[in-house]
């Protein structure tokens, strides 16, 4: 199955803080187990953008017709 993820990030500070202000917004397209997205994004984006920021996930969709 394949899903479409839509995301937005929230900054996270050197001392582990989380902050509460939007930082962007992306659209993340995978076959991870549902179950499992959340924990797999946060690793991409972890490793992505250096430990910068923390992923909110807002929708996932099922994507009907992928081969």
């Amino acid at each position: 199955m394949l899903y479409k993820v839509k995301y937005y990030t929230l900054s996270r500070g050197a001392d582990g803080s989380i902050g509460n202000i939007k930082q962007y917004s992306d659209v993340w397209y995978t076959e991870v187990c549902i179950a499992n997205i959340p924990q797999v994004l946060e690793a991409i984006v972890k490793n992505k953008k250096n430990d910068k920021y923390v992923p909110v996930v807002t929708n996932i969709e099922m994507i009907d017709g992928h081969l």
